[in-house]
């Protein structure tokens, strides 16, 4: 893939990414899009708002090919970020020589990539880095509960307590919603942290700066 995110600018007007089909065979490509949700992450509902293009093509071996996304709905939220999930796929053709065997394991790859539909007016230089400042934040008992007052989707690359990650590299990656979503992050505190730092995920799909949150939720 040429991107672990998309964000599709209202702006623009058009977004895509690259896929490669990297075996030796042809294979059949198949792209939809689905709802976000954030808690757990995961893929939701088909979504009537974009639609991939090609939805279904055929991917030679070794070769390349664009698939671009594609604005439907005409009423998307302008206050606020949307967010949804491209699903790609990329199916082996079936083998005429091999027809009528029986038993036959086909290897399917399946990729899933966020995608966020960024409107207009909130368009700004570096819009994800300076919205997590604002973040809020509490110590709830052994947890770090995340806050996210922004229009901006977040997603939480390391968070630290004293210098001390709470993100472990194995799990999934927390992401908030905008206009009050949360996150829990699992933290074994005896105390409240005097000192608090976070990195997101910026526009790019790598982690930002630390950032120092001050804010604590009431």
């Amino acid at each position: 893939m040429s991107a672990s995110r998309i964000v599709f600018h209202e702006t623009r007007g058009t977004a895509h990414v690259v896929v490669e089909n990297r075996s030796e065979k042809a294979r059949l490509l198949s792209a939809a899009l689905f709802t976000l949700e954030p808690d757990p992450v995961r893929a939701g509902e088909r979504t009537p708002d974009f639609v991939a293009a090609p939805g279904l093509t055929v991917l030679n071996a070794n070769r390349s090919t664009p698939v671009r996304i594609v604005r439907v709905a005409k009423d998307l939220p302008r206050d606020r970020e949307s967010a949804y999930v491209l699903q790609l796929r990329l199916v082996p053709e079936k083998d005429p020589e091999r027809s009528g065997e029986t038993g036959r394991v086909k290897t399917v790859f399946t990729t899933f990539l966020k995608v966020f539909y960024r409107p207009a007016a909130l368009e700004a230089p570096e819009a994800l880095e300076r919205a997590a400042e604002k973040l809020r934040w509490r110590a709830t008992g052994d947890a770090i509960e995340l806050l996210n007052p922004t229009p901006y989707w977040l997603t939480v690359a390391d968070l630290r307590a004293d210098g001390r990650s709470l993100v472990a590299d194995d799990t999934r990656r927390p992401v908030l919603a905008p206009a009050g979503g949360r996150a829990v992050l699992p933290a074994r505190l005896t105390a409240p942290p005097e000192r608090l730092t976070l990195s997101i995920l910026t526009d790019r799909g790598t982690p930002s700066e630390p950032i120092e949150l001050g804010a604590k939720a009431p």
